[in-house]
């Protein structure tokens, strides 16, 4: 997940940590957020057709759940 990339589907963080970071315009890179085992991101981004806005990386090992934009919509839809 980059930012500034179209997001195709989000993530679910099943364990570890990962870190949504953001670049400044200086060019140093912002830590916007932390999150753990349950968190989401990159789902807003399907549902507002927007680029991503931040970047997200593994912190320690980690595993994540991809859900694809396809499915994400169907699972929208469906409420």
């Amino acid at each position: 997940c980059f930012q500034d990339e179209r997001a195709n589907g989000g993530f679910i963080v099943l364990s570890g940590k990962v870190s949504v970071t953001k670049c400044s315009t200086s060019g140093k890179e912002l830590i916007v957020s932390l999150l753990g085992a349950g968190d989401a991101f990159g789902l807003l981004y399907l549902l507002k057709g927007f680029n991503g806005s931040c970047s997200a990386r593994t912190q320690i090992a980690s595993r994540v759940l991809w859900v694809p934009e396809a499915a994400f919509q169907v699972a929208h839809a469906s409420g």
